[in-house]
């Protein structure tokens, strides 16, 4: 009997993010990024989802836009949308693509009450079915809180960049190394 050492990789997860004219759980959506990925090794499924969305859409679906948003955006010069899709096509989209990932368990966002709160409000209003299982959503940031406490710094170069995809990949980054040092597989900073 030959054993098999190789390290399956599971995309058990999906990094998602959206991009908004407000900061509220019913934000007018204008982005959502998602990138799937196996959270025991980082291991990133090239697979990116990005989509622009209509924001006149969302706004009929429910969606708000609140003033010091708008004018953080300008004072960001952005986003630079590309053909904005209307906001059901857009969730349309995102529902298809995960169904090429059946395995996924946790859907991770920086934040349980903006991200996946303001998606699955969408979904809600537009009387679509929600793409994951009620008990998937995962936070990030408690993740980084519990690293800190120990410790942790975020990598350098993690910045957001207020594009869903880009801003899904440095989460991503962030809380494989949040985890890992949770899991005391610590790198010693160069000096």
């Amino acid at each position: 009997m030959e054993l098999n050492n190789e390290v399956k990789h599971v995309t058990d997860s999906v990094m998602i993010d959206i991009e908004s004219m407000a900061v509220g759980p019913n934000a007018g959506l204008i982005q959502v990024g998602a990138i799937p990925f196996d959270s025991r090794t980082g291991l990133v499924k090239p697979d990116f989802f990005e989509v622009d969305v209509d924001l006149i859409s969302a706004l009929m679906a429910g969606g708000e836009v609140d003033g010091g948003t708008v004018r953080w955006w300008q004072d960001l010069k952005g986003p630079k949308l590309k053909r904005p899709k209307d906001v059901r096509g857009a969730l349309h989209e995102l529902s298809t693509w995960l169904k090429k990932y059946p395995d996924v368990k946790r859907v991770w966002a920086q934040g349980p009450s903006f991200d996946i709160a303001g998606l699955e409000g969408y979904y809600k209003r537009l009387g679509l079915p929600i793409p994951w299982k009620y008990n998937a959503a995962r936070d990030t940031r408690t993740v980084y809180d519990l690293a800190r406490e120990q410790g942790w710094e975020k990598p350098e170069g993690t910045e957001p960049v207020h594009t869903g995809m880009e801003d899904c990949r440095c989460q991503i980054i962030c809380l494989m190394s949040a985890l890992k040092w949770l899991r005391g597989e610590r790198e010693e900073k160069a000096k």
